[in-house]
């Protein structure tokens, strides 16, 4: 009895051992990584009524769609620089706000953006159909507060024979634009002597290829 006991427990050991062996090993919890959360675009909070009372809302990632039944009358900001959109999804007439404001006049206010402190971000963009150089204005969306833009190409390169930077003030001032832009590539901070209200940039630029359509994208910050 004790031959065949011992005969049937030990493939029963075997087997056992086998799935074991075969289950992937468990990681501790110590060594588990996960990639670090991007840091927090700050907070922007909406008051129906001026000077910061009645219902609010609080956000804090960008909202393509707020669903808000009435218009905002006054708004805090605690970090970052927001855009307030009358339509959703980032349509519409744009307000830039990077502090606080008590008095927006019943703004109605339908879709949210936020950017971190000295990123880029995108504030409209013009082809260039031309093989000769033409001026071509790039309106900026929410006539936004700024101390520098760049231009970006697509994938088509660009040729430029200068730029200007038109403020809300009437002012205006002459960018250093390179030139040439290949495609997919950026030019520099074109710094303004003062932060300012953009209204539009005047760009005079071609393609450079007779066959292509090219994309100019203005950016600021």
């Amino acid at each position: 009895m004790r031959a065949d006991r011992l005969f049937f427990l030990v493939p029963s050991l075997l087997l056992i051992s086998a799935a074991a062996q075969g289950q992937p090993a468990t990681p501790h919890p110590a060594q588990v990584q996960h990639p670090p959360a991007p840091p927090p675009v700050g907070e922007i909070i909406i008051y129906r009524d001026r000077n910061f009372s009645g219902p609010a809302v609080s956000i804090t990632q960008d909202k393509p769609n707020l669903g808000l039944k009435w218009t905002v009358g006054s708004a805090r900001v605690r970090g970052g620089t927001w855009e307030l959109c009358e339509r959703p999804n980032h349509q519409g007439a744009c307000l830039t706000l990077s502090a606080d404001n008590g008095n927006l006049g019943q703004r109605r206010v339908q879709s949210v953006v936020g950017t971190r402190a000295n990123a880029w971000r995108e504030l409209g963009g013009a082809d260039i159909t031309r093989t000769g150089s033409s001026r071509t204005v790039i309106r900026a969306r929410g006539y936004p507060r700024l101390w520098a833009v760049r231009l970006c190409a697509g994938q088509t390169p660009v040729r430029f024979s200068g730029a200007r930077a038109f403020f809300t003030n009437g002012r205006y001032e002459a960018l250093k634009v390179p030139p040439q832009l290949a495609g997919n590539a950026c030019t520099g901070a074109l710094a303004f002597a003062a932060r300012r209200n953009l209204s539009y940039v005047e760009v005079t630029a071609s393609t450079a290829n007779v066959t292509a359509r090219a994309h100019i994208r203005l950016e600021g910050r």
